[in-house]
């Protein structure tokens, strides 16, 4: 099986509190082997680390819950896609971040926030490195990296993007991917997503 990143829509942050509480979850995306820069998009100003919807980590039995997710606002990861949006003239560019709008702006798809799973994706290996449970510490190094003024950010990906060499229509867009990363849009996800949390 291919380790994936999750993105999900949510109503409530997972707390340990609210444990086994009905709650509102809608897939939005998964990606292979990779947290893509499109999903740092969508995170980027308003994230927090946050516990798993979907997984559990201990650093030893009986412990806490440690957080190993990530949660932001929906429409600010969406505000930040259309800023990205109007900053882009390479095609293959346009078409992936178009792609990934029209389906966010979905009203089914939409709630308050979006919740980032990068578990699995960050946990490669993790067994091989000393010490082991770094998971904690990996996710709240990626969460910093998003927090702060998404402005630069945006502008620096729309000019390594807007520089890329002009093809055709499906060499533009695999170069696109590359950057972006190569995120299947579907309600349909690999992990369902728990309804009451873990």
């Amino acid at each position: 099986m291919a380790n994936r990143s999750y993105l999900y829509s949510t109503n409530m942050i997972p707390t340990a509190e609210n444990i086994g509480e009905r709650r509102t979850i809608v897939g939005l995306s998964e990606s292979k082997y990779n947290v893509p820069i499109m999903y740092r998009v969508l995170l980027t100003g308003t994230s927090q680390v946050c516990l798993s919807n979907s997984w559990t980590f201990r650093h030893s039995p009986g412990g806490s819950l440690e957080p190993i997710a990530i949660i932001g606002s929906y429409q600010q990861g969406l505000a930040n896609l259309e800023k990205l949006r109007a900053k882009l003239t390479f095609a293959g560019a346009i078409l992936l971040v178009e792609e990934a709008l029209g389906f966010l702006r979905q009203p089914s798809n939409s709630n308050a926030y979006l919740l980032l799973e990068p578990a699995e994706v960050l946990s490669m290996f993790e067994e091989h490195e000393e010490p082991v449970g770094k998971l904690p510490t990996k996710i709240a190094t990626v969460c910093s990296q998003l927090q702060g003024d998404a402005e630069y950010r945006l502008q620096s990906l729309a000019e390594d993007l807007n520089q890329l060499p002009v093809s055709d229509a499906d060499t533009m867009r695999s170069q696109a991917g590359e950057l972006l990363g190569f995120c299947d849009w579907s309600n349909i996800l690999y992990e369902e997503p728990s309804q009451t949390g873990i």
